[in-house]
């Protein structure tokens, strides 16, 4: 084993990405694939959720990201939906994402998540509706 080289991935992140509070530039390279099942450890609890993985260039660098599917538009599932809905495709488009350390109901640390191409596009919309 090269643990020069390992040890540079594992020091870059290697090919996956975790986005911490803050704001990133993500460009997908390839279509969200439909997400499968597995189980995973929340708040104590085993809970099944569905996750996939999508190559993405982050930073100018080729990385993959594993998203778990949300239930509603406010979620990042949701809103990366809505803006696939909307292009017809995510291959090859940017997007901007808000990351703010935020408390569920219960007082539970969790990320909130604001795309901002989906703010402006929903924006839009009610704009059109209200007139």
């Amino acid at each position: 084993m090269n643990y020069e080289t390992e040890a540079e991935k594992v020091q870059q992140g290697g090919d996956w990405i975790k986005l911490g509070v803050g704001v990133h530039k993500i460009t997908f390279l390839e279509e969200i694939p439909e997400p499968i099942k597995s189980k995973k450890v929340i708040n104590g609890k085993e809970r099944e959720v569905e996750q996939c993985d999508v190559i993405v260039d982050y930073n100018g660098q080729r990385k993959k990201w594993s998203l778990t599917k949300g239930e509603t538009t406010k979620s990042l599932w949701g809103q990366l939906m809505v803006l696939g809905k909307h292009h017809k495709s995510l291959m090859g488009k940017t997007i901007d994402i808000v990351i703010k350390q935020a408390k569920d109901k219960s007082g539970e640390e969790r990320k909130d998540y604001t795309v901002i191409q989906c703010s402006e596009l929903l924006q839009k919309q009610q704009q059109l509706k209200n007139q």
